[in-house]
């Protein structure tokens, strides 16, 4: 975490982390569809939309900093896994009911990703780490 100071003196105080966005695409939106059948909707309640999923259920990450954009692409990579499930399980928390096939190369077709580097904290108050 560094601290600078704006033209007022009011600390900025930039997160030693990237930021990653997880936009949903189709083929997850279709896995939701495959749910919603085995359970059904309410009534006048509408199957899952992909513009529904990418308004609602886009998922932001903070992880590891480093002065090398590939070190944090390669972090990435290697724990997909641990995101893939985050994105699922804040569906469907039964996880006997996810896909079984959860490689990266299905977390790729699933959704799109984009890397933020250093996010400004505007806030001054402490971060807090909640359960």
């Amino acid at each position: 975490m560094t601290e600078e100071k704006d033209q007022d003196g009011v600390p900025i105080v930039r997160l030693n982390r990237y930021v990653l966005v997880v936009t949903p695409l189709q083929p997850w939106v279709d896995w939701i569809r495959g749910i919603e059948r085995e359970d059904g909707l309410e009534a006048g309640e509408a199957p899952m939309t992909l513009e529904d999923a990418q308004v609602n259920f886009q998922s932001t990450f903070l992880v590891p900093w480093s002065e090398e954009a590939e070190d944090v692409v390669d972090w990435v990579a290697d724990n997909v896994d641990v995101v893939f499930d985050q994105m699922l399980f804040d569906v469907e928390t039964d996880s006997k009911r996810w896909p079984t096939d959860r490689s990266a190369d299905i977390f790729d077709t699933w959704f799109d990703l984009d890397l933020l580097d250093s996010p400004i904290d505007l806030v001054d108050a402490p971060l807090i780490a909640e359960d």
